[in-house]
């Protein structure tokens, strides 16, 4: 939903900022997946609570840029790795 101060567009806008994350990661765009990121950062998305857990961020997790994103939200526990997010095989 918009705010008072903003428009149903911007609103809108703000939305879609996860695909476009999930998008250019699938796409091994990380440079602009981290570019979407920090917008949805600095824009204090709500959405910014699935950076632990997102299977499709798996890539870029040991990555310097999101693990100092990870620190700037806080989130009380560690962040997942590469390795713990990588698909388990079957015994």
């Amino acid at each position: 939903t918009s705010t008072p101060e903003e428009s149903p567009g911007a609103a809108m806008a703000r939305t879609a900022l996860r695909p476009t994350v999930l998008a250019a990661t699938t796409l091994m765009d990380y440079d602009k997946a981290f570019q979407w990121l920090q917008k949805s950062y600095d824009q204090h998305e709500v959405e910014m609570t699935w950076l632990r857990a997102e299977p499709l961020l798996a890539p870029v997790r040991n990555d310097q840029r999101y693990i100092e994103l990870y620190k700037k939200i806080g989130f009380p526990i560690p962040p997942l790795s590469h390795i713990e997010n990588a698909p388990r095989k079957i015994q």
